[in-house]
């Protein structure tokens, strides 16, 4: 499968109708540095003390860095995944970021109405080329249930070379 760039929506950010066929059309809107990167930066902050306190990342190392510990590798459903995402879940930050104005202000534009964003948060969280486990195929709505209008935004909180894995959309396939 050829991996191709996602088609950037950042010069149709003033024109609704526009951001509205791209999402008919290709299933997705993408638009690069939507949110405050100091804010995602915090995020990012937050998220790594806890993966360093939980021995996901190599000690002594700045936690910014995101190195992973490869010896605590694990996944959904092992014990020592749950134990370390629950407390990521409990980050004010963590929620904060589905809410921002930035986002909220673009997705009224899609719908063409207000939002409500979902309170339900996932944060993926995998260890480096760990390829056994990753996130297969899937279309949010199963997940989630609400209606078939209901949007996923997700939100980088660092650089994820597409060689580590990352998000990865086949337009049209919605």
């Amino acid at each position: 499968m050829t991996i191709t760039p996602f088609r950037v929506s950042n010069e149709a950010l003033d024109d609704p109708e526009e951001l509205r066929r791209r999402l008919a059309d290709d299933g997705y809107v993408f638009i690069k540095r939507l949110q405050n990167p100091d804010a995602l930066l915090a995020l990012r902050r937050d998220i790594l003390r806890v993966c360093m306190a939980g021995g996901w990342l190599v000690k002594g190392t700045d936690p910014m860095d995101g190195i992973a510990n490869v010896a605590a590798q694990c996944t959904e459903g092992d014990i020592e995944y749950t134990d370390v995402y629950h407390e990521i879940y409990k980050l004010e930050s963590f929620h904060r970021a589905g809410h921002g104005s930035e986002v909220i202000r673009v997705m009224e534009k899609v719908v063409d109405g207000p939002v409500l964003p979902h309170p339900q948060k996932v944060a993926r969280l995998w260890f480096p080329k760990y390829t056994a486990h990753t996130t297969p195929i899937h279309q949010d709505y199963v997940h989630f249930q609400g209606t078939y209008d209901t949007y996923t935004c997700w939100a980088p909180v660092g650089d994820c070379p597409i060689e580590l894995g990352g998000l990865a959309i086949l337009p049209g396939s919605h």
